[in-house]
């Protein structure tokens, strides 16, 4: 099954046009909508998607929001299977919006993306992710879920440490009924508020809670819940973010990859390469024996 259509959505002021493949859709109101924005960079948008496909056991419909990517991004969406993918064909505008607020050009794009992806998605959760960002244990979507409650309405992977403290966008899963219902928004205000900063302000305002996992970007001591032989060297030797279950589980990886390393370059010692991070994932999570024995020998 797929579906082709196109529509426009106003966002920010500005009218959007979009072109959206649907392959899939949510089969009951358990279904988790896993929304991903991506500009270019094949490589790691698809160890991302292969590791959501591995080791998602939760039902999920997996919704990619392309920003504008050159054509051979284009062509590696098209043959995707079992993936939705919304694209932006209005690029996002930089001519239309005051300095001020544009500035801030990748994250601004970030916020229109999911905010794109707001207004077309239905159902009662959705996961927000980067596309350096993915899982590596069968677990981490049933321990995100099971901390959403009357109370708790946003579950992620990390926080941010300054400005609001926000659940942060690499990774959070949160009831998305509640998105109209409180006029939350995805939209950036930075330096104050970054993209999705309101969503966690706009529940906590309403008296909601969070939850954060216990990770290392948080937290750099949680890293000595990695034993060496328990998981592949280089997830203790190298600087990325990790975060663990209540069991002290590694259940999600954040390259926080930031401009430098998008061009492949690494700053500071002991700071990943983009290829350094998509062979890493592809030799000792999508293969190997941590894959195994986390999900069998399973062939994508």
């Amino acid at each position: 099954m797929q579906k082709n259509n196109t529509g426009r959505k106003n966002i920010a002021g500005r009218t959007y046009k979009y072109k959206l493949t649907l392959q899939k859709e949510s089969t009951d109101t358990e279904t988790v909508n896993i929304v991903m924005p991506v500009r270019n960079s094949i490589g790691i948008t698809d160890v991302a998607i292969q590791c959501i496909k591995k080791y998602t056991k939760e039902p999920y419909v997996l919704w990619i929001v392309d920003n504008d990517s050159n054509q051979d991004m284009l062509e590696y969406l098209s043959n995707l299977r079992d993936v939705n993918i919304i694209y932006n064909q209005s690029g996002i505008g930089t001519w239309y919006y005051p300095h001020w607020l544009i500035k801030h050009e990748g994250s601004f794009a970030n916020a229109i993306a999911l905010e794109l992806a707001a207004q077309i998605v239905k159902g009662k959760y959705m996961f927000v992710m980067h596309n350096d960002a993915l899982p590596v244990s069968a677990d981490w979507l049933t321990h995100l879920k099971s901390k959403l409650d009357n109370n708790t309405k946003i579950a992620g992977v990390s926080q941010d440490k300054t400005r609001v403290k926000a659940v942060h966008t690499s990774g959070f899963l949160f009831d998305f009924e509640l998105y109209e219902k409180l006029d939350l928004s995805f939209m950036h205000n930075l330096p104050a508020y970054d993209v999705g900063d309101y969503i966690t302000t706009g529940l906590l305002g309403e008296g909601y809670k969070k939850y954060v996992c216990m990770n290392t970007f948080n937290n750099p001591a949680t890293i000595n819940l990695i034993t060496y032989g328990s998981y592949p060297d280089f997830i203790k030797n190298y600087s990325f973010d990790r975060s663990f279950n209540d069991d002290g589980e590694l259940i999600f990886m954040h390259l926080g990859r930031g401009t430098t390393r998008t061009k492949d370059e690494h700053p500071k010692e002991g700071y990943m390469k983009r290829s350094e991070w998509v062979n890493g994932i592809k030799k000792h999570f999508l293969r190997g024996q941590y894959a195994k024995s986390q999900c069998g020998n399973v062939t994508l």
